[in-house]
């Protein structure tokens, strides 16, 4: 009998539901160019796309919608074209998705705009982003909020004026609030810092402790690092498969590559052995845009084996040649595709330099009628023993292998996981196994880290606070050498930090979540430029004389003058 959970951390939260999961997924539909949303909101929420999209672009759009789990199209409307709005529709009929309209409240200035929004004889959600709440457009939004299905967003800046914005009428019409915080990429831009954003949610929090204040809805947040020719939600048939003689498939064992030739061969030699039988496991390799041969030794190898293999290659296509470390990381991206062209009711995510033994997917079976997901204990080979062909069973650990990070080392005695205050933090994909019922339930991998790290500790903290159960193997895995030129941070712990400290502050934004920040605080300073360095070491002095004062983004007034923790 599993006892129940304790900490706080790791207790289910309803509340998270609302912003995330399968029934609240929405895929984001720029539709223009240039839309005539503020430089902030479009900066903010990526209303503009890189050409004005045709009829074929949407309707491939709604086709990636469907193919990947996605409940609604969320559309910024700035304009009424019918044409448009009518074949979004009709698309939306055809593909059995919801329409989301992401409305800027200042556009309920215009008066033709008003009256076409409340004629539209179409179904659909409203979202409104609150730019404006003055007194002649406030009345508007309330009456068309009686009509339609509505939430409320916030994207936060510098020169945004609380006190106006949440006025008491449309606090007694909406009691929750979803804030956009972009990404701060320069020091001089209107959006905040995540330590700033950090203090605003505790401040609203603090003040109105009868409204909810929750991370975006159903999307996710847009970073403007992306760059346009970047696919983010890419459906592709594999470009090699073959089949076992009679396939009754359970596991889909999923591993994204990338120029790791050597290590990949090894890693399917190692999965073809496995106890439960090649009918009942198929091998999902998705090449993420590699220019090595790997497709070809891959193929080689799968053909070389006596007896077939359920078996899929994807090569996903890169439009740029990427550099270790850049922005152009897709492992997630990458797993989610995998997912999409697999057919077992069990999901196995494994890097492709990890050595499993061969009762590892029965492990996993068994482990999964319990547990709501599962990781294996990996241990580091040296580099010496990672070379030529290593063997599961011969590695002696003694000689073979050498020591990991503290942090995992501490990891891998634990006993129950489960039970372990913010056991999120340690979910890892190099052997990370689930139904994928719940993989599809939490919403799956995030697509928005394109930088290394945190992509599928986000997954795990979702699964937690959906209330599913973590559990460690008693099952060790061997992680073969990593060399310098396929590291993403080359090795190198000052550059991993760098890496981490990005996509921690996207973990963070994206939840808004106190044990976030506090757990991660480490990654939550801005990236150091010679501007910050040099304000801080100014502040550190105090000569503020040397300086032009700026204003507060902190101008809400708050009920008492108690600090926050």
């Amino acid at each position: 009998m599993l006892q129940e959970f304790n900490h706080s951390s790791i207790q289910k939260d309803p509340q998270v539901s609302s912003y995330y999961g399968r029934k609240c997924k929405y895929y984001y539909l720029p539709i223009y160019s240039e839309t005539l949303f503020s430089s902030i909101l479009s900066d903010a929420l990526g209303t503009n796309n890189c050409e004005d999209r045709s009829s074929e672009g949407l309707r491939s759009s709604f086709i990636k919608a469907k193919m990947g789990n996605y409940t609604h199209v969320k559309v910024p409307l700035d304009r009424f074209d019918m044409n448009k709005i009518n074949y979004i529709h009709q698309l939306s009929r055809d593909f059995s998705l919801g329409i989301v309209f992401q409305i800027a409240t200042s556009f309920l200035y215009d008066e033709v705009f008003f009256k076409s929004l409340k004629g539209l004889e179409i179904p659909f959600e409203v979202e409104w982003v609150l730019d404006n709440c003055h007194y002649k457009v406030l009345p508007r939004l309330i009456e068309l909020s009686k009509c339609y299905n509505c939430h409320f967003s916030i994207v936060v800046h510098k020169n945004l004026n609380w006190e106006n914005l949440l006025s008491s009428q449309l606090m007694s019409l909406c009691k929750t609030f979803h804030l956009y915080f972009p990404y701060q990429l320069f020091i001089h831009e209107p959006f905040l810092n995540c330590k700033e954003s950090h203090r605003i949610v505790g401040v609203l929090r603090n003040k109105y402790p009868e409204v909810h204040f929750l991370p975006p809805r159903g999307v996710d947040l847009w970073d403007r690092r992306v760059s346009y020719d970047f696919d983010m939600e890419p459906f592709l048939m594999p470009c090699y498969q073959s089949q076992s003689s009679q396939p009754n498939i359970k596991f889909s064992v999923i591993i994204p590559t990338y120029n790791n030739q050597n290590h990949i061969r090894v890693v399917l030699k190692h999965l073809y052995s496995q106890s439960v039988g090649l009918d009942h496991f198929e091998v999902v390799l998705v090449d993420d845009g590699g220019t090595d041969n790997t497709q070809e030794l891959v193929i080689e190898l799968i053909k070389s084996f006596p007896n077939s293999i359920n078996f899929k290659y994807i090569y996903f296509h890169r439009a740029r040649e990427r550099v270790m470390g850049d922005s152009q990381y897709r492992a997630g991206i990458a797993r989610n595709l995998g997912v999409k062209n697999s057919a077992g009711e069990i999901l196995c995510f494994l890097d492709s330099d990890i050595m499993v033994p061969s009762t590892y997917l029965e492990d996993v079976g068994k482990a999964l009628e319990e547990w709501g997901a599962v990781q294996a204990r990996r241990i580091n080979l040296s580099q010496q023993s990672s070379y030529g062909e290593p063997i599961y069973s011969k590695v002696n650990e003694a000689s073979d292998c050498i020591s990991d990070e503290p942090y995992w080392e501490e990891f891998n005695l634990i006993e129950d996981w489960h039970q372990t205050p913010y056991n999120w933090k340690y979910v890892c994909t190099h052997s990370f196994s689930i139904k994928k019922e719940t993989f599809l339930e939490v919403g799956g991998i995030k697509k928005n880290f394109i930088f290394y790290g945190f992509e599928d500790t986000d997954l795990g903290y979702r699964l937690v606070k959906a209330g599913f159960k973590l559990h460690l193997l008693d099952v060790k895995v061997f992680h073969l050498y990593h060399e310098n030129a396929r590291s993403e941070f080359f090795n190198l712990k000052s550059l991993r930090h760098m890496l981490l400290s990005r996509t921690a502050q996207i973990f963070y934004l994206h939840h808004l979540d106190e044990d976030i920040y506090e757990n991660l605080l480490l990654f939550m300073e801005p990236e150091p430029t010679f501007r910050r360095v040099f304000h801080r070491v100014i502040q550190t002095l105090s000569f503020q004389f040397l300086w032009k004062a700026s204003p507060s983004v902190y101008n809400i007034k708050r009920s008492q003058p108690k600090r926050l923790s």
